[in-house]
């Protein structure tokens, strides 16, 4: 998981509904966290959709508008992201102070470099009722008073499994715990999945 801040206007890439714009502090907001996949495809960590490669917009998962990328040297501190031979992302291309778009332009020019700060924590909000839906491409630790559990239903009735305080990747969970925000740390370890 990332965050993308360009290296000229120090704002940060967000992910918000179906658009992608720029904010100034994006080290504490969720929108601003992209998982590059395998593919090299950007995906919103909060919107569940990818970078679309016809500019501004986030693209629904298996739709052809998933950008792919490639990410370049660009210097000492920053790198410059493309869409695979389709242009650069640069801040504000528009002028209008919140946008992200592509351009065409040498990406040397102003506003096409970018700084990939990496995550090492994923924000999450357990709502008043105490519960929340947990998904993720990497392994997951709990903070302390959060425990996740697999569903299992029987019948008319679903079950929680026992309580376990990591989640492995690709494994749908329920969290439970006090009403709040939370940090999840990402792992590097091997989990064995959840049954």
């Amino acid at each position: 998981y990332y965050r993308l801040r360009n290296a000229v206007s120090n704002r940060y890439m967000s992910g918000n509904a179906s658009s992608v714009t720029v904010i100034d502090d994006g080290t504490e907001v969720a929108s601003t966290i992209f998982y590059l996949d395998e593919g090299n495809k950007l995906l919103s960590y909060t919107q569940g959709r990818y970078l679309d490669c016809n500019a501004r917009n986030l693209a629904a998962v298996g739709t052809a508008h998933e950008g792919v990328f490639d990410v370049a040297y660009g210097g000492a501190t920053a790198n410059v992201i493309t869409y695979k031979n389709n242009g650069y992302w640069t801040d504000g291309n528009r002028g209008d102070g919140v946008s992200i778009d592509r351009g065409s332009s040498a990406p040397n020019e102003k506003g096409y470099n970018w700084i990939i700060e990496e995550v090492t924590t994923l924000p999450l909000t357990v709502s008043a009722v105490g519960y929340a839906t947990f998904y993720a491409p990497v392994g997951v630790r709990l903070p302390d008073g959060v425990t996740a559990h697999t569903v299992t239903v029987n019948g008319n009735v679903a079950e929680l499994s026992e309580a376990v305080t990591e989640v492995p990747a690709e494994n749908g969970v329920i969290l439970q715990g006090e009403e709040g925000s939370y940090e999840l740390t990402i792992i590097d370890e091997d989990l064995a999945d959840l049954d």
